[in-house]
């Protein structure tokens, strides 16, 4: 296995889909209190379609099928492996491995991470377009919103979610947010991308 895990190496399209993922709701757990270096993609059994696509791009880094988890979840995990580590370098911080917000995500983020944050952890409520941000610190949060607008031009707002906020793309952005995911958006997470009415005339 160890010789094996010497012959893989992240993609491209890996790395980028990872940016976007563990901006979701991907992690990187501890054991013992420390990192074990691989990743862990959970979803709710409904989106048990993207789990399974999420395998597939992933699969030559996973030993196992994706499990189910009470009937409630589905989920899988990759081997460890040392070029995980870049990412929880990044993304995690304190003795209690808290997820941050990357100090250089705009470097990374890419409209296929865009897509694949939105996928694992965003929603669309009424015509409202939503980034579920609330496991990050609200400085965090704020600087999301600076790196949108700043590398996309996508002007996002935050909104109070009882104790906490989570970022929405505001509607004159929506159109642009869209045109940047849309190629990358599954099947199965159409229902997140606004309908277009159609005017009668």
């Amino acid at each position: 296995m160890e010789l094996y895990k010497q012959t893989i190496k992240l993609t491209e399209i890996q790395r980028e889909i990872l940016i976007g993922v563990l901006l979701g709701d991907a992690s990187i757990s501890l054991r013992n209190g420390k990192p074990v270096y691989s990743i862990k993609f959970e979803q709710g059994i409904a989106n048990i379609d993207y789990i399974n696509h999420l395998y597939l791009i992933f699969e030559p880094f996973v030993g196992q099928i994706p499990l189910e988890y009470k009937n409630k979840s589905i989920w899988f995990r990759t081997y460890r492996h040392v070029c995980f580590k870049f990412y929880y370098d990044i993304f995690y911080c304190g003795v209690n491995s808290v997820k941050k917000v990357p100090k250089n995500i705009s470097k990374f983020l890419t409209p296929r991470s865009l897509a694949y944050w939105y996928m694992d952890d965003g929603g669309l409520t009424g015509s409202k377009i939503y980034l579920h941000t609330q496991g990050f610190v609200f400085s965090d949060q704020e600087f999301l919103r600076d790196v949108l607008k700043e590398k996309f031009g996508i002007i996002t707002n935050l909104h109070k979610d009882k104790i906490y906020y989570k970022l929405y793309v505001i509607s004159d952005s929506a159109p642009l947010f869209i045109s940047l995911i849309k190629p990358y958006i599954l099947p199965c997470f159409e229902y997140k991308l606004p309908v277009k009415k159609v005017m009668n005339t």
